[in-house]
């Protein structure tokens, strides 16, 4: 008998670990995108992606991977730059982990002559479309892969005319304006053009920025939708 209880609860543990560990990857979400470095009026000196964790619980990101693609591009695409080949993504090394309620920031290729980011966590090697362009965050690296045929899909936002959306992407951006996220990055309906806004400013933050006030007002019940998407992944 006792060797059956220790069983039960061994495997009710396990149960309610993988159910922790499920329900912080899917609090996961880019919660701001800003491609308008060296643009005329341009905000910030580095374009930029935004990661917000609003769960409870750090959730370990090692080996997970942040992608960009061009409007009607593919992820994981690269370019050359002085005869070397530069990937348009970022993998998280091992031991990366966001914290409950915080952030990391995701810095792109540096231009002149505006303000300087807080200083990002992690670069991805690449400039962002200012205007039309799609941003991925996966468990794994995808390269060179169409819209629909990635593995391991966490969120997804498309901007402009950017073709891989949620339902509907939001709107254009521009040197001035970002992809915000609603009620301080928690809003996630996924259908892109509900979910962020895109007239007002960036508004960056990185792990060193502290918790969201917003995150932190735990509500008393879960939204399923979002949590539902990851079954026909």
């Amino acid at each position: 008998m006792k060797k059956a209880t220790t069983l039960i609860l061994a495997v009710a543990a396990s149960v309610l670990l993988a159910q922790s560990a499920f329900a912080g990857a899917q609090a996961l979400r880019i919660s701001q995108v800003y491609g308008g470095s060296g643009g005329a009026g341009a905000q910030y000196n580095q374009d930029f992606i935004e990661i917000i964790n609003a769960s409870a619980t750090a959730v370990d990101i090692s080996g997970w991977a942040v992608e960009y693609a061009s409007a009607a591009g593919s992820w994981g695409t690269s370019f050359l730059s002085g005869g070397v080949t530069i990937w348009n993504y970022v993998v998280f090394p091992a031991g990366t982990s966001i914290q409950p309620c915080s952030y990391i920031l995701i810095g792109g290729a540096t231009a002149a002559g505006a303000a300087p980011l807080p200083t990002p966590d992690f670069t991805i090697p690449t400039n962002l479309s200012a205007t039309n362009g799609n941003v991925g965050l996966f468990t794994q690296v995808n390269p060179l892969t169409a819209c629909l045929a990635v593995v391991g899909l966490v969120d997804k936002v498309a901007y402009g005319t950017g073709a891989c959306p949620e339902v509907t992407a939001a709107g254009a951006l521009s040197a001035v304006t970002a992809a915000v996220r609603n009620n301080c990055g928690l809003t996630d309906t996924d259908v892109n053009s509900a979910d962020f806004t895109t007239s007002g400013p960036p508004v960056p933050h990185n792990a060193a920025s502290g918790k969201s006030t917003c995150c932190l007002a735990v509500p008393t019940s879960k939204s399923t939708w979002g949590l539902l998407k990851t079954l026909y992944r």
